[in-house]
This record gives structure tokens, C-alpha cells and sequence, in this order.
């Protein structure tokens, strides 16, 4: 597993897949979207937080479930991150938000690499997602108000093909959608973030390719 981290260390970012990866988990009424357009209209930026870490000499990642709350993403299962806060770096924002949210003190030493931005339309948000390691998390402290629950993933779980599937999901216009999904822990992960998973599940099996 050691191998993942060195290789996410020295990913060379120009050649992340984007949407030929993030297509395989986007809901069917998404498509490619121009970046420049999207900029154009001004998005808030965000970012948020992949964490990979050893839990019991296996590798993990981190997910949250949001409280229940009156507004687009609630309840629902997410990275830590959120809002930028003024001109500060993308990368400063997954860091201070992780440790807003469950208490889990990141540091630029632990960046490995950014994937591709996301789009969220619901939210015009612009979301950057930045990949991080640590050795192991000893302990969580979540913010109850923003935070229902911290599940912890091993990795392997987002190479099981009976771990994806297509769900029918209440979107935020209230529709129901046949979207694609994952089952993490006994989560259904859609949307964004199952979008970003699936860049980085196209990431590591090109490495286990070169492997192999």
C-alpha cells in the first residue's frame, strides 16, 4: 500500500483523467461542462479533504454525514471541506475545514496531490479536492452542528464492483433519479462525491495496472 502513497506523491496532475473518469459516477442528466463557462459565472470555491490513513495496517479514507438541515446537501454523505475564506488557498481550506469539522489537525506536509475540480451546480459551488496521508488518526472530534456521523472506508472498498450500483435518489429539485452510486460502510455515496471517488479509483487502477 505504500506504493499508493508514493505514487499519488509524484502524480503528475496534467494527466488526471477528469470527466473520462468522473463520467463513470456523475448522474445521468450531468455532461462535461466548460470550465471556462463555469468560472465565467462566478462559483464559490471550495475545497475538501481526502484523507488516506492506516487503520489497523490497512489503508482508509474519511467521509462524513451531514446533519439533517434545511438546505441542498443535507443528510447527506460528503468529504470534510467547505468554503474558501477570502483569498486563501485551496489547499489552506481542505486543511482549516478538516479541522473545523472532525477535528483532525492536516498540515501541508501530509498534501499528496489535487484531482480535478467539481462543479456542483445545486450549490454553485466550485469544489477542489485535495488528497492528504497521515500515518494514523488517533482520534476524531467532530462539530456537531455540521456532522452526524465520521465513517471510516477502507480504501479497498472502492475497487469492489458489488460496491456500485445505481440507486433511485430524491435529488435537491426533489426529483427521483436513477443515479449512480456507491455503498461504502453501509453508505449510499452519489453525486459530487462518489464523482470524485471515481477519479481517484481511475487514478490508483491505472497504478495497479503498471503493476500488473
Amino acid at each position: 500500500m505504500i506504493q499508493i502513497i508514493d505514487f499519488l506523491k509524484n502524480f503528475d496532475e496534467t494527466l488526471l483523467p477528469g470527466w473520462e473518469a468522473q463520467r463513470l459516477m456523475s448522474p445521468p442528466y450531468r455532461g462535461e461542462l466548460d470550465m471556462n463557462a463555469i468560472l465565467a459565472k462566478q462559483p464559490k470555491q471550495g475545497a475538501v479533504a481526502i484523507i488516506l490513513y492506516y487503520k489497523n495496517d490497512e489503508l482508509h479514507f474519511i467521509l462524513t454525514q451531514r446533519q439533517e438541515y434545511e438546505g441542498t446537501h443535507s443528510g447527506q454523505v460528503s468529504f470534510p471541506g467547505g468554503k474558501k475564506d477570502g483569498n486563501e488557498h485551496v489547499l489552506d481550506t481542505a486543511i482549516r475545514e478538516t479541522k473545523e469539522e472532525i477535528g483532525v489537525a492536516l498540515s501541508q506536509e501530509h498534501f499528496c496531490c489535487s484531482l480535478s475540480p467539481i462543479y456542483i451546480p445545486p450549490s454553485h459551488f466550485l469544489v477542489s479536492p485535495q488528497v492528504f496521508f497521515m500515518q494514523q488518526i488517533t482520534e476524531f472530534t467532530k462539530d456537531v452542528r455540521e456532522v452526524k456521523e465520521i465513517v471510516e472506508v477502507p480504501l479497498i472498498q472502492l475497487f469492489l464492483a458489488d460496491n456500485k450500483t445505481n440507486k433511485d435518489i430524491a435529488t435537491s429539485q426533489g426529483l427521483i433519479k436513477n443515479i449512480p452510486a456507491y455503498t461504502l460502510n453501509e453508505k449510499i455515496v452519489w453525486g459530487a462525491t462518489a464523482v470524485i471517488l471515481s477519479e481517484l479509483e481511475q487514478i490508483l487502477n491505472q497504478m495497479l495496472d503498471t503493476i500488473h
